[in-house]
């Protein structure tokens, strides 16, 4: 009977903790709506929705759930499938937000934590499936860049060189990350060689 009265108590301030997250969130999202709406002036803002153009409004919005959707799918398939898909989805809008509006090194740390916290899952097996999925990032970038640049090539003329060198720094950056994946051992030695 004592052993079950000691696991309620160590339940309750886990449950404790969890209500005050979930209200100090509360507060903050209405702290952000009021720092809005006291900026706003709402005669403008009745203006402008004349001339919003709704339909990208929702294509933006839609595109940018599913690539929500596909981010998580694909660390939900390097993670192995280990874990409930939306609770890896709810991880990685987390990680999307913290790295929207503060900076990819916070976006990483609350990711990397949350997995950790959540799905038992080690750092350096986060950290390396992060950065698989940043390789995948910056492909998709150079691809559409490459692909964007191309179908508008002759309306660019005074921006050939300024793409023609993004272009090449994202080839070189890929080219870098899939050679030290494909021969880490040997740089690793080497490094530590240099080093000593």
């Amino acid at each position: 009977m004592f052993l079950g009265v000691l696991r309620m108590t160590d339940a309750a301030p886990a449950k404790a903790g969890k209500i005050l997250w979930g209200l100090g969130k509360i507060f903050l999202a209405f702290f952000l709506l009021y720092l809005v709406t006291s900026k706003t002036n709402i005669k403008e803002l009745k203006l402008l929705k004349d001339d919003v153009l709704w339909g990208w409004v929702i294509g933006v919005f839609l595109l940018t759930f599913g690539l929500t959707l596909m981010k998580t799918l694909r660390y939900y398939v390097l993670l192995g499938e280990q874990g409930i898909y939306w609770q890896i989805f709810r991880i990685t809008v987390v990680q999307n937000v913290v790295a929207n509006f503060a900076a990819t090194s916070a976006g990483l740390a609350s990711y990397m934590a949350l997995l950790k916290q959540d799905e038992d899952v080690g750092f350096s097996r986060s950290g390396s499936i992060f950065i698989l999925t940043k390789f995948g990032d910056l492909f998709a970038i150079g691809f559409y860049f490459v692909l964007s640049s191309f179908l508008v090539w002759d309306l660019i003329e005074p921006l050939h060189e300024v793409t023609i060198f993004l272009a090449s720094a994202i080839l070189i950056v890929l080219i870098m990350f899939i050679v030290f994946v494909w021969w880490r051992e040997n740089i690793i030695d080497t490094i530590l060689k240099l080093a000593t």
